[in-house]
C-alpha cells in the first residue's frame, strides 16, 4: 500500500514538473519563484545593475534619433499617401496618440520646419543619421542587457555592431509596418463605410484589430531585443515572456499616467520654461528605456531560477 502511495506521489510530482517545464518552453513560467520572491529578486538585481541610470543613456540616443527617423518615415509614408502633405498629417496623427501632448507640439513644429526644407539629399541624410544614432543606442542597450543577463560580450566587434544594425533595421521596419497598417486600414475602413455603406460596427472591429496589432508589434520589438541583444548562446526564441508583458503594460500605464499628469499639472513649463517640452520628451524616453530594461531584469531573474532547477524533459 505504501509503495502504491509513494508511486502516486512521484507520478504527481513528475506531472507537475512536466507541466512547469512546458510553461517554461512557452515562455510564461516564473521559474518556480513566487510572485513576491520574483519582485524581491528583480528589485535587488535592478539596483545592482543600475538600470535607473542606464535608462538615461538610452533616452539620449532615442532623442538623438527621433527627428532623422521622422524625416525618413515621412519619405516612406509619402510612397503610400496621395500627397506629401497627407502623409505628414497621417504620421503626426499617429505620433500624437503616443507622445505626451506637451512635447508633441515641439515635435510637430520641428518636424514641419524640417520637412518643408527637405530635399532628396536631406532625406537620405536623415535616414543615415537616424540609422547611425539608433544603432549606437542599440549598442548601448546590448551592453546593458549583457549586464542584466550576467554575460560577457564575446562576439567580435563587427558581429556585435552588425547585430545592432540588424536589430535597428528590424525595429524601423516594424514601426513603419505598424504605422502603415494603421494608416491604410483607417483609409480602407472609412472608404468601405462611406462608399459601400458597410455597417459602422466595422469601425469598432477595426479599432480592436488596431489595438491587437499594435500590441503584437510592440511584443515583437521586445522579443527581438531580448533575444538578440545580449550575448547569450543557445537561448530559445520566445514570442512572449513575462518581461515583455510587464514592460509593455508598464510602458502603457506610465505613458497614460504621464499624459493625465501633464493635462492637470503641467509644472514642467513653469520650472523649465521654453525647454520644458524637451524635458518632457526626454522623461518619456527615459521611462520607455526603463520599462525595456525592467522587462529584461524579470526575464533574467526567471532564467537564473530555471537554470538552478532540473526540469524533466519528455
Amino acid at each position: 500500500m505504501a509503495g502504491i502511495i509513494e508511486g502516486k506521489i512521484e507520478k504527481d510530482i513528475e506531472q507537475a514538473t512536466r507541466s512547469e517545464y512546458r510553461s517554461t518552453v512557452l515562455g510564461l513560467s516564473l521559474g518556480g519563484l513566487s510572485l513576491w520572491k520574483l519582485i524581491s529578486e528583480v528589485w535587488s538585481s535592478a539596483v545592482e545593475d543600475n538600470i535607473v541610470d542606464r535608462s538615461a543613456e538610452l533616452a539620449y540616443y532615442f532623442l538623438f534619433a527621433l527627428f532623422p527617423a521622422l524625416i525618413f518615415l515621412s519619405a516612406m509614408f509619402g510612397l503610400f499617401a496621395t500627397t506629401k502633405t497627407q502623409s505628414n498629417i497621417e504620421l503626426m496623427l499617429y505620433l500624437g496618440r503616443v507622445i505626451p501632448p506637451a512635447a508633441f507640439g515641439m515635435v510637430e513644429t520641428t518636424f514641419t520646419a524640417t520637412t518643408k526644407a527637405a530635399a532628396t539629399g536631406n532625406i537620405v541624410f536623415g535616414a543615415i543619421a537616424a540609422l547611425w544614432a539608433a544603432t549606437y543606442g542599440m549598442s548601448s542597450a546590448q551592453s546593458v542587457l549583457n549586464t542584466v543577463f550576467r554575460v560577457k560580450e564575446r562576439r567580435p566587434y563587427w558581429k556585435s555592431k552588425g547585430i545592432a544594425l540588424g536589430l535597428t533595421l528590424a525595429i524601423f521596419i516594424l514601426v513603419f509596418s505598424a504605422m502603415l497598417l494603421l494608416m491604410l486600414g483607417d483609409t480602407l475602413t472609412k472608404w468601405l463605410v462611406n462608399e459601400w455603406r458597410v455597417n459602422n460596427s466595422l469601425l469598432v472591429i477595426w479599432k480592436i484589430v488596431q489595438v491587437c496589432a499594435s500590441l503584437f508589434f510592440m511584443s515583437l520589438v521586445f522579443s527581438l531585443t531580448y533575444h538578440w541583444g545580449p550575448d547569450r548562446k543557445g537561448h530559445k526564441w520566445r514570442w512572449i515572456s513575462p518581461g515583455s508583458i510587464v514592460g509593455i503594460c508598464g510602458w502603457l500605464a506610465v505613458s497614460i499616467g504621464f499624459r493625465i499628469y501633464l493635462h492637470f499639472f503641467d509644472s514642467y513649463t513653469v520650472l523649465y520654461g521654453s525647454v520644458g517640452t524637451v524635458i518632457i520628451l526626454l522623461t518619456w524616453f527615459y521611462v520607455s528605456g526603463l520599462m525595456l530594461l525592467l522587462g529584461a531584469e524579470i526575464n533574467a531573474t526567471i532564467d537564473r531560477s530555471i537554470a538552478n532547477r532540473s526540469p524533466i524533459c519528455d
